[in-house]
């Protein structure tokens, strides 16, 4: 059985969705950065706001449900990771820096469900 700190788990995709979209921010915004990759990252930058549709200053944002988009894919994150998040003690502390204020509906909600 696969458990531990070494192994991803799906509280930590918040997280992960939060810190590359700040990379890609960062090689953008970077003077020294070649053009070519400048470029790929707006793309990249791009998609992963088409799919995650974060504000504007970058914060992930909760849903209570899920939305889809093209080809039925999601949207937003599903919201059980965030709920595993906020019970996570590694993503806990970090959640308040990277979301919108929807803390306090996932601190009820996530206490409604248990």
């Amino acid at each position: 059985m696969l458990k531990g700190e070494s192994y991803i788990t799906v509280s930590l995709t918040p997280f992960a969705i939060y810190k590359i979209r700040c990379g890609y921010k960062e090689v953008i915004e970077n003077d020294s950065t070649n053009e070519l990759v400048k470029y790929l990252a707006n793309i990249l930058l791009k998609d992963l706001d088409e799919r995650y549709d974060p504000t504007e200053c970058g914060k992930v944002q909760y849903f209570r449900k899920p939305d889809t988009g093209i080809r039925n894919r999601y949207i937003s994150l599903y919201p059980y990771m965030f709920f595993a998040a906020f019970l996570d003690p590694r993503t806990k502390v970090k959640l308040t820096s990277m979301m919108t204020n929807d803390i306090t509906r996932i601190f009820s909600m996530t206490f409604s469900i248990i």
